[in-house]
This record gives C-alpha cells, structure tokens and sequence, in this order.
C-alpha cells in the first residue's frame, strides 16, 4: 500500500483556530469574533467534530473562503459528517497521523424509537442493501433451478420463477419502509452534497464534484474510517501531514481532547503561530512551542487546565 505523508512548511505567520464543537450558530459567532481581531489572513482551522448543521457547516465555509487568502483544514482527531463538509472549504487540508476522518453525510432532524439521532444516509444504505441481496438471492435461485431441472427449465423462465418467490419474500420488508422518512433523507443529503459543491468550487481546485461524491458515497458505513494518508483514498489535491508547530500547540501545550465534545463542553480558541526561521529549524533542541505567539480567546478550557 502506498502512503504519502510529507510534512509541509508553514506560512510565516498563521491564525490557529482550534474547534472542539458541533458545527453550528454558536461556532459561526466565535470564528466571526475571530476574523474579526486583525489576525493574519493565512488561517489554520483544526476541527473537531461528528455533528452539526449542514447550512451552517456551509456558512461557516464560505466566511472563511470570504475572509482568508488561504484557508486550510488540519484534522488533529476525529473528524466526520457537516465536519468532512466544512473540510472541502479549504485550499488545503492538512492530518494528524492518528486523523480518523469519515464521510460526508447530515444526522437528520428526527430521532428513532430508542431515541437516538439517524444519520441520513441510513435509508439509502438500507435500501442499496436490500436491492444488492434480492439481485443476489434471484441470480442464486434462478441457477439453482436451472441446474436441478438440468435443462429442462431455461435461465430466463428460472429468473421468471425466481423473481416470483422472491417478490413474495421482500414484499412484506418493503411495506414496512417509511417513504416519507426516505424522502427527507434524500432531501438532507441532495442538500448537504450542494452545499459541499458549493464550498468545493471556493477551495481552489483542492477538491473537485467527483471528489466531492467519494466522501458522501465511498464509505461503507456512516461511522467508518479510511487512513487519510492512503493515495487511494486521496480525496483532496492538496493534503499533507500537519507541521510541527502545530501538533506541538495541540498536543502539548493545549492538551486538547481528540474526541468530539457536547455543545456543554465544547472548546473554541485561537492563537498566533510564527513559523520557524531555518535557524530554529537547524537546531536540534528547538521547541516548536515557542512559536506560539499568543493566546486571544477561548470557549470552554483545554483539558487538563
């Protein structure tokens, strides 16, 4: 397997936002607050995230793309759903090692029985599935029967017999579907696939509609994985392993949690990192955490603070 993982050098000087939070109006007013400071126009987003609103995913983009001559997306932790959507806004998108970035996809407005949230594409997995395992089930049966009646029966009249049986198997799983549920699902997602189109067409070529289409529907599962430094999972033009100032302000100095935070506990901070010079790079005992210029505003605190 093949894996790309260069590390790119930072700009001379960068906003870092870092987000623990779901992606919606509260999130939109603090990067606002943010752009707003005067900070350098070169923005580093380090998003972590499962869930959110796709419109504000989108708003939240196209501020950005407005308001920085170069947005880049870095993956620290886990990153999924109105997430992946805010990661085609940027110009580049930069990993962690440990990066688990999922699809593209909207949890819906309606939750099931247990109560718990439905993700969008859990219809349309649902329905792919059934229409795979009836096309399946009818090929299988249809050459079972030709070879029991060894000729007697030609496959065309066993695909007809075969076809037959199983309509009477998957009708009664049909009845129980809710097209009115199907529908909004498709709604959401048509509407998610548009926003992400929308960001993609501001992001200078680093992701393009087919691109686009690979994070909503080349992932098995709504909660699965791919490793992002896999050149055949390569979704974006430009995507490379996160500089080291950056993980070091992660890492070490914030302590931040990897995993998704609630609304509650949600952080949102932003700090000015100065790239090093090729002195500092030249030496072997120095600290990437000096570069950290300042630290301006926050929500919520780090853990470990």
């Amino acid at each position: 397997m093949t894996k790309t993982t260069k590390t790119t050098t930072p700009p001379a000087r960068v906003t870092h936002i870092f987000a623990n939070s779901p992606i919606d109006g509260q999130l939109y007013s603090a990067i606002d607050r943010f752009l707003n400071d005067g900070c350098p126009d070169r923005v580093v987003l380090s998003l972590v995230t499962a869930e959110g609103n796709a419109r504000d995913a989108f708003r939240i983009g196209e501020m950005m793309q407005a308001r920085t001559s170069e947005l880049m997306i870095h993956v620290p932790g886990v990153c999924r759903s109105v997430g992946t959507l805010l990661a085609c806004a940027g110009h580049r998108v930069l990993f962690a090692l440990d990066a688990e970035f999922g699809p593209l996809s909207v949890r819906t407005t309606r939750q099931n029985e247990s109560g718990v949230w439905r993700d969008a594409r859990w219809s349309q997995l649902a329905i792919e599935g059934l229409c795979n395992q009836a096309i399946e089930l009818q090929a299988s049966m249809a050459q079972t029967i030709v070879s029991r009646y060894r000729g007697a029966v030609d496959y065309r009249e066993a695909a007809q017999l075969a076809g037959n049986v199983l309509n009477g198997i998957m009708s009664p799983l049909v009845s129980q579907l809710n097209v009115g549920e199907i529908c909004d699902d498709y709604i959401e997602l048509r509407a998610a696939e548009e926003y992400a189109l929308q960001l993609a067409r501001g992001s200078g070529g680093n992701i393009d509609a087919e691109g686009v289409k690979r994070l909503m529907y080349g992932f098995p599962a709504s909660d699965f994985y791919l490793d992002a430094f896999d050149d055949q999972h390569r979704w974006f033009r430009r995507m490379d392993l996160a500089w080291d100032a950056l993980e070091h302000s992660l890492r070490n100095f914030h302590k931040y949690p990897r995993a998704p935070l609630s609304a509650e506990d949600r952080i949102i901070f932003k700090e000015i990192i100065d790239a090093p010079d090729d002195d500092e790079l030249s030496n072997p005992d120095f600290d990437p955490g000096e570069n950290i210029l300042n630290w301006d505003y926050r929500i919520g605190a780090p853990a470990g603070e």
